[in-house]
């Protein structure tokens, strides 16, 4: 079978035994079906942050994978691209979690866990992505943060975790990769949350 190949093969074993005695040979045949059961495989995943940008250069700087804030009402933009040995298209991207982001700080699209530990230890999940197929190209997508107005955020590291898996009852593998947001001296903190204001969720483990 080719690489990475996995699935159910039935074909027949077909074998002789031999028996000499005397100068005499007796030869007997016997058939028998037998199936081989070729479980998938999930290979370790390696995840990719592309150019973060941003519409916004009068309120974000970017300076490699750490994002300064200037003024708040700012959004960037984070690519992904995960990637793995297997490209037959078996493999696919479950979910992105999106952790430590900071209260004050929304990822559009993703739907919010609530936090762990601290408010700015907040978990966002991204379920069943528009592009979640492993090809050769691998599965990409685009992460947008908002910092909302009159957010008090606290600067910290924002970790992204995608999650993939082949086909059947394969073992989930993940892969990581890590950005840092901060605050320009300039930038002012409003005394609140951030709108839209923190939701009133308790803390849960992702799924």
């Amino acid at each position: 079978t080719a690489e990475h190949t996995h699935g159910n093969y039935k074909f027949d074993v077909k074998y002789s035994v031999k028996d000499t005695a005397n100068g005499v040979s007796d030869i007997k045949t016997s058939e028998f079906p037998y199936e081989l059961n070729i479980k998938a495989v999930t290979d370790a995943p390696t995840l990719t942050i592309g150019n973060i940008e941003t519409t916004n250069t009068s309120k974000v700087i970017i300076t490699d994978k750490t994002v300064t804030i200037k003024e708040p009402s700012a959004e960037f933009k984070v690519p992904l691209t995960t990637t793995s040995n297997d490209k037959d298209g078996s493999e696919t991207v479950q979910e992105i979690v999106i952790s430590g982001v900071p209260q004050g700080v929304e990822v559009v699209g993703a739907t919010y866990y609530g936090y762990n530990g601290s408010i700015h230890n907040g978990i966002w999940v991204i379920k069943n992505p528009s592009d979640k197929i492993l090809n050769s190209d691998g599965a990409s997508s685009e992460i947008t943060f908002k910092v909302n107005p009159g957010s008090n955020f606290e600067e910290r590291d924002i970790k992204i975790t995608t999650y993939i898996k082949d086909s059947g009852d394969a073992k989930v593998e993940s892969a990581s990769q890590t950005i840092r947001i901060e605050k320009d001296p300039s930038y002012i903190s409003g005394s609140g949350t951030g709108t839209p204001p923190l939701f009133n969720l308790s803390t849960q483990p992702t799924t």
